[in-house]
């Protein structure tokens, strides 16, 4: 699992989960960096870049605990899919109705 997919794989896996402001990617299960750890960081820090949210990322200090069963390391470890979890809200029961204040300042623009 250390060995970084091709390039030309194709996919992006987005995965959405509350709260806490933090963008993710693979890996989750343990504190270790994948193979395409450049790759996916940058792209994780980008997204990250565009709501000031904190990147959880092997390795890194905003990395919480690990997480099992995480979708997002399956869609990379099985398909190489290049995948982000985004922690969107301000509650872990968040009111639907407030669901689209929470997209938008997730995702200005």
């Amino acid at each position: 699992l250390n060995v970084g997919y091709s390039e030309t794989n194709t996919g992006v896996f987005m995965d959405v989960h509350s709260y806490g402001n933090y963008v993710g990617y693979a890996w989750g299960y343990k504190n270790l960096r994948s193979g395409n750890d450049d790759g996916l960081g940058a792209l994780g820090r980008k997204m990250a870049s565009y709501n000031e949210y904190r990147l959880w990322a092997p390795e890194m200090p905003a990395n919480q605990y690990p997480v099992d069963g995480d979708t997002l390391d399956t869609m990379y470890g099985w398909l190489g899919a290049a995948g982000l979890f985004w922690e969107l809200g301000t509650k872990f029961y968040q009111s639907c109705t407030s669901f689209p204040d929470v997209i938008n300042e997730a995702f200005p623009g």
